[in-house]
């Protein structure tokens, strides 16, 4: 079977007409039924799944991420909202901050932890 089979997505799932010219949406994540039914994940405010989604489309697969101010504001959300929020996802055990650029005026570099599968006994 091809790699680049084309996903014939529902019409109530996606806009193809946002959709590349060949039809192939530009990205798209998949959310594993272990995590949307986690303890973790059911306990976060509306925004912080927005900003875990956020940063799964960021990562693009991989376990470290950057997130630039920029990306977050395009998407809705205020600085506020998403320094608040990512405190809530590293006490679930979703991300870590790996390397805080603050006083560098780059952008923070986070990974992405286990911890949220033993929620709530990694609450500190």
């Amino acid at each position: 079977m091809s790699r680049n089979k084309r996903q014939n997505w529902q019409p109530w799932i996606s806009d193809f007409r946002k959709c590349y010219k060949n039809g192939n949406e530009k990205y798209y994540i998949t959310i594993p039924g272990s995590l949307f039914e986690s303890e973790a994940f059911k306990d976060l405010s509306g925004n912080a799944v927005l900003l875990l989604l956020l940063c799964y489309v960021q990562a693009r697969g991989k376990p470290d991420f950057e997130l630039t101010q920029s990306t977050y504001q395009k998407r809705g959300l205020a600085k506020s909202t998403v320094l608040r929020n990512f405190d809530e996802l590293e006490k679930h055990g979703f991300i870590k901050c790996i390397e805080c650029n603050r006083q560098r005026y780059k952008a923070n570099k986070y990974h992405f932890i286990e911890d949220w599968k033993i929620y709530p006994e990694n609450i500190k």
